[in-house]
């Protein structure tokens, strides 16, 4: 047996009384996790964008089975806005497409965790999905540069990509230009895979 620790990308229902959970975990990457109902703990309903920690029968097959699951973070602030949730949405979407099976990313895993804790205290969350996917596609080898515009949008895209979380708490640019700068970043991306 093994502990996992992951965060929900997807889930399905698997027989009656279970879920596949595709998860990212920080042990072992993209695994997807059997939770049956066969005990009082895995007895109720997931959903994407759940942290948690189980413990797993690891074998070569491709599922996993989960005897022990415990949800250890929930991101209920992120739940609190539609942009904040639809852009996180957009976010597990991406690695789900991306990361292959069972391939570690542990780095990944942190940054992603670190930007869906960061959506409840930035005034936009799409400085946060932005900050997010430049470093996401920079770590897999997607985009090694945003084409930019101007020396202004490449000073802007420079600054997200090299700031902590924390300082883009506070962003002080306009909604419209966070949503412009997400829209670029995806549209690049999609031009570079």
């Amino acid at each position: 047996m093994q502990k996992v620790e992951g965060i929900i990308l997807k889930t399905s229902s698997f027989e009656e009384s279970a879920h596949i959970l595709h998860v990212l975990s920080k042990e072992f990457g993209l695994v997807s996790l059997v939770a049956k109902a066969y005990s009082s703990k895995l007895q109720r309903s997931y959903s994407p964008l759940l942290k948690i920690e189980a413990v797993v029968v690891q074998s070569e097959k491709e599922l996993w089975k989960c005897k022990e699951l415990v949800i250890t973070q929930s991101y209920p602030s992120l739940r609190m806005s539609l942009d904040a949730i639809r852009l996180a949405t957009h976010l597990i979407q991406e690695i789900y497409q991306i990361i292959p099976r069972r391939y570690a990313v542990e780095t990944i895993y942190t940054l992603l965790d670190e930007h869906l804790s960061a959506f409840s205290t930035a005034c936009s969350p799409y400085i946060i999905a932005s900050s997010f996917l430049l470093k996401f596609f920079y770590l897999e080898g997607i985009l090694a540069k945003i084409p930019t515009d101007s020396m202004e949008e490449n000073s802007f895209f420079q600054r997200i990509f090299e700031s902590p979380i924390e300082d883009l708490y506070c962003w002080e640019g306009t909604l419209e230009s966070s949503k412009n700068m997400f829209r670029k970043i995806t549209k690049n991306a999609k031009e570079g895979t």
